[in-house]
């Protein structure tokens, strides 16, 4: 039609599995190919219990690292084409000396990127360690995790990742 192929947008995008939205108003169509679900939590060092809390008390208790519990943010995508999931993890604690190679404890910030096959995450992970009375950085660690427990927030924490990682 006027040197243009037209294709049937919706059929294909929906049998792709992708979700079709037409605004009549602007005359638009929106093609969407995952959902995005995020979720923020505290998880208590001594039970590994999860408490959800806000996105805006999240925010609040991001800057005030706690050695008794985590403070976490879960981002999870899941995409409508082939059903695979995504995620990104961010962890906050205040960590104790054990397994740091410091003398004293440190505030920690541990973020997690990977995907979850059959209820198991693995990829990458990085933890930075800031001096708690000077503000400055004092180690990063990075590695790989594979086949964490994985029921729509992670099963593990900073210490068991430093723990497990990088105690000699």
């Amino acid at each position: 039609m006027n040197g243009r192929t037209l294709v049937p947008l919706r059929f294909i995008s929906e049998t792709l599995g992708a979700k079709v939205d037409w605004n009549s108003q602007t005359k638009t169509v929106y093609i969407t190919t995952y959902e995005l679900a995020e979720r923020y939590y505290y998880v208590s060092l001594q039970t590994l219990n999860l408490e959800l809390i806000s996105e805006d008390r999240y925010y609040q208790k991001l800057d005030q690292p706690h050695s008794s519990h985590e403070v976490v943010s879960d981002f999870v995508f899941t995409s409508y084409l082939d059903n695979t999931q995504d995620f990104f993890s961010q962890h906050t604690v205040r960590v104790s000396n054990g397994g740091t190679g410091f003398a004293n404890a440190h505030d920690a910030y541990m973020l997690l990127d990977g995907t979850v096959t059959n209820d198991k995450a693995s990829d990458d992970y990085t933890i930075v360690l800031y001096d708690i009375n000077s503000g400055s950085l004092k180690k990063t660690y990075k590695g790989t995790f594979k086949g964490i427990k994985y029921d729509r927030n992670i099963k593990t924490t900073v210490q068991e990742i430093i723990n497990k990682n990088h105690l000699k």
